[in-house]
């Protein structure tokens, strides 16, 4: 997984250079998702079409308890990406989902498309622990979930809140209300293994 991530990790500093000129619209917060959209379209070359729908279209899912996003290559230059309605799912998990399904234009390899979405979808469904190796896409899915966080919850600004964390200054739900994901990604990508992990990253890539 480390290569993968410290690609992927890359790959979205790389955009965050490009798109943080000029600085302003970067440094809203909650991140705007029409301006991520618009910019990671232009930095992948890629047009992305979201579309909110109540149902996830795809016939061979066996289970769509898990599955809130999908993104589709249509080899004509645009990309389509089908999100769960808000009310269907929170608005917080709806931009982690939305982001996430983006990242993958960033940093996804041919090898690692998903060419079997029910094998997918039982794996997530099933809790698999896709850092252990199961398939590309499986290890595409992981990588995409931390990279959304990179670009809703910037890695710059981790330890400041961890600090306020400790200091009992702020909490876990008012960080994921400031940065608009759900205060599980919150908890999950400050747990001690993920931020040791992109910490070494971090420090391997500056």
């Amino acid at each position: 997984m480390h290569e993968f991530l410290k690609h992927a990790v890359s790959r979205v500093k790389a955009y965050q250079k490009d798109c943080g000129r000029p600085a302003r619209d970067a440094e809203i917060r909650p991140v705007q998702i029409g301006w991520l959209q618009s910019t990671i379209s232009k930095f992948a070359g890629i047009d992305i079409r979201p579309h909110e729908v109540c149902r996830i279209p795809e016939h061979d899912f066996t289970d769509r308890r898990e599955i809130k996003a999908k993104l589709c290559r249509t080899g004509k230059g645009y990309a389509r990406i089908y999100y769960l309605a808000e009310g269907v799912i929170t608005r917080g998990e709806q931009r982690f989902v939305l982001v996430k399904e983006k990242s993958h234009l960033l940093i996804d390899t041919p090898g690692s498309f998903t060419k079997s979405p029910s094998r997918l979808g039982r794996g997530l469904i099933n809790g698999h622990d896709f850092t252990q190796g199961d398939g590309n896409a499986s290890l595409s899915e992981s990588v995409a979930a931390i990279c959304a966080m990179e670009l809703l919850f910037p890695w710059r600004e981790r330890e400041p809140n961890m600090r306020k964390l400790r200091l009992g200054e702020t909490s876990a739900p008012e960080i994921a209300g400031y940065y608009g994901v759900p205060e599980e990604r919150i908890v999950w990508i400050l747990g001690a293994d993920n931020h040791a992990r992109l910490k070494r990253i971090h420090d391997d890539i500056d």
